[in-house]
Formats: structure tokens, sequence, C-alpha cells
């Protein structure tokens, strides 16, 4: 899990409280409003479980996430700590770096997916570096816009069903 500080000084286990004061860099802008009446708004998940091993880029996917309404947030920087994580919590879809902390991100896929909930990796990476059977996975490539995540997760709920099975 990335350990970061709250905004009172004391750790704080899923970003919850950095992302309530609002630390994506980008303030509270036009895209930032644009996210809030998207079309598909009430697509957007409750609870969404991140993969994600740099810091800033975890503030900004927790701080769309509760801008886009998801009540639960959570934050790993490595696979083995989000894969601990999905055996006590269900949640409504994941946002997958592909090369973490501990490794690749491919056994979160796999048990997301044998869960049947709708995930899309964001990545610098291509998916080549990922077995084949990930290879038509959705992919947002890093760095990417807000409303880029936010149509991809839209259209990903929309479905509720993965676009990837495990073979």
């Amino acid at each position: 899990m990335v350990q970061l500080l709250g905004r009172r000084g004391e750790p704080t286990a899923n970003l919850r409280d950095l992302g309530e004061q609002g630390a994506y860099p980008g303030g509270e802008g036009a895209e930032r409003k644009a996210l809030q009446s998207h079309p598909m708004a009430d697509a957007i998940p409750n609870s969404v479980l991140i993969v994600e091993d740099e810091g800033l880029v975890c503030l900004m996917l927790e701080d769309m996430m509760r801008d886009m309404g998801a009540r639960v947030v959570d934050v790993f920087a490595a696979a083995g700590d989000a894969l601990a994580a999905l055996k006590a919590r269900h949640y409504d879809c994941a946002i997958l770096d592909i090369l973490v902390r501990d490794g690749t991100s491919e056994p979160v896929a796999d048990a997301l997916a044998e869960r049947g909930i709708p995930f899309l990796f964001s990545s610098g990476v291509d998916l080549d570096v990922l077995p084949a059977r990930y290879h038509g996975q959705r992919l947002i490539s890093k760095p990417f816009e807000d409303s880029v995540l936010a149509a991809q997760l839209s259209e990903l709920l929309r479905d509720r069903s993965p676009a990837f099975c495990p073979a």
C-alpha cells in the first residue's frame, strides 16, 4: 500500500484525506466540472480498486474517482496487497497500472476477471508485457486526460461485464 501522510499528518491507508483536499494538480478547472456532468455519470462506480505505484498518479486517480462520485477508493502500490483487499471487499471496477512495485498487475487482473469485476489498464507501457490473453483489454496510455478516463470507465461500467475472460 502507498504510505503517505494525510492532511493532519497521520498516515492514510487509502489516500482518502488527501483526495478530499483537492490534491489533484489540475485544481477546480473546467475539465473537473466536465467530469461531474459527464453524460454517463450514472455509470460511475461506488467502489474502485486502484493498483498504481507512483504517488502523484495515485493522488490524481483517487481524486478523480471521488469527483466522479466513488465513495470507496482503495489504492495499492503492489499486486499482492491488492489481492489481499480483493479477498476482503467487493469492488465495482478497477484501474490497474501494468508494472507495479512487486512485478505486474497480472494476478490482480486474473482475480478481477474471475470475479466478473470490470477493469482497465492505465499504463505508460503497452499490453505486450502481459500475456497474450490481455492484449485486447482496455488500456489508457499515460499521460491521459480526466475526460478520457471518465469515458472509458463509463463505457466499462455500462457494459457491466469484463472485457476479458481468462483462458
